[in-house]
């Protein structure tokens, strides 16, 4: 397969028949592309770079989709993991895209982006003297990233590459589907993100997911399968920190009184970042096994427009595994799940006298063996340190 682009057939026959004559064919005209152009500027340089960090954690790789409304960044690992980040044109001061078509798409390399937001975050002190200017021509063109401040301006290109709209809808999606979903619930992030700090501390490697269906004593546990054995960490499921727990019942699929999911946990761990930099978290999942954590984040730098900012919405799907050949590890769980059930709640606080015993009847608690033996001591005066034994 040759990579360079041939003449028509008369002038390649031409070239065959003699090998020291090379005739060219005129060039062919270009179809004139649409003129769409895209200029943008903004002093939330903190919040975009937190972005592209939570991007650059999945894939190196993203598809750029920007549309009167806003910005749309999506990337996908594997076929395994996808995640999509809506960025509301309410972040820019200024949001022009101006041509026949207001629809402007291509692709980026994420880690060149990342390092460049980057190194202005480690040297930036004030950040609403700070401009960023984003433009982008169309196709063919480069992205360019231009940050301007009261002393210098610095001015940024970065490749893009076509991306042909045909093949990409041809693509396998992940997708939930939301006529036939399982359950969904709404969380606090930030314990999202000290528990799966802490599963990543204890090694996990796979991650069970186990949920209750009985709504009126929610149940959200973590399972860790790991090298030093497994571990269960409880989400609360006090109304401040788990705000719904909705199990839907389907006639499509009928599941036990329990969801189980299984994850790779190195995968699992990609949406850190994610987590952190948001407030809420939505986990909904469907019957063909498709989990999507939709995660609500707003800006918490006081500037002008953030007041106006409504938020960015980061949606990552993921496929769980299948734990058919993990009959042993579900047993345990849901063994696990019946012990617990067992034990007894305690409404009240126990108090220090429940668990003082009674004296009894034959022992005079008052006069000990140290009285008794302080009574036939005798008091002698010693001149000089006394010498005491010690027994270690």
């Amino acid at each position: 397969m040759s990579l360079f682009i041939q003449s028509d057939d008369e002038s390649y026959r031409n070239t065959q028949g003699s090998q020291h004559q090379l005739i060219l064919s005129p060039p062919k005209e270009r179809s004139k592309a649409p003129n769409i152009t895209f200029d943008s500027s903004t002093n939330q340089i903190t919040h975009l770079s937190e972005i592209f960090q939570s991007l650059s954690s999945i894939s190196n790789h993203a598809i750029v989709n920007i549309k009167s409304n806003g910005i749309i960044i999506s990337s996908n690992y594997n076929s395994i993991l996808s995640t999509s980040i809506n960025i509301d044109s309410s972040l820019f001061i200024i949001y022009n895209l101006t041509g026949e078509e207001q629809n402007l798409k291509f692709g980026i390399d994420l880690n060149l982006i990342n390092e460049c937001f980057l190194s202005v975050i480690n040297t930036l002190k004030f950040e609403k003297n700070v401009k960023c200017v984003i433009k982008y021509q169309g196709s063919g063109y480069p992205l360019v990233i231009e940050f301007e401040d009261l002393y210098i301006s610095e001015k940024l290109e970065f490749y893009t590459y076509y991306v042909n709209e045909d093949e990409d809808e041809d693509e396998e999606d992940i997708s939930i589907d939301y006529a036939n979903l399982q359950m969904e619930i709404i969380l606090k992030s930030d314990i999202l993100y000290n528990l799966l700090q802490d599963l990543n501390q204890i090694s996990t490697e796979n991650l069970f997911i186990y949920i209750s269906k009985n709504e009126s004593n929610p149940k959200l546990h973590f399972i860790s399968q790991g090298i030093i054995g497994n571990s269960k960490l409880i989400f609360p499921n006090d109304k401040l920190t788990m705000e719904k727990y909705k199990i839907f019942k389907t006639d499509k699929f009928d599941f036990e009184n329990y969801i189980i999911s299984k994850f790779t946990y190195s995968n699992f761990f990609k949406i850190l970042k994610s987590v952190k930099m948001s407030n809420k978290c939505k986990l909904i999942k469907d019957i063909h096994g498709c989990l999507s954590i939709q995660l609500l984040c707003k800006n918490n730098n006081n500037n002008e427009n953030s007041s106006t900012y409504n938020g960015s919405l980061i949606t990552i799907n993921m496929m769980e595994l299948n734990y058919d050949d993990d009959k042993f590890m579900i047993n345990w769980i849901l063994n696990d799940e019946i012990e617990e059930d067992k034990v007894p709640e305690i409404n009240d606080e126990p108090l220090i006298n429940t668990f003082r015993r009674e004296p009894s009847p034959l022992l005079d608690v008052e006069r000990s063996i140290y009285e008794e033996s302080s009574k036939k001591r005798k008091n002698t005066k010693v001149g000089g340190a006394v010498e005491i034994p010690l027994f270690l």
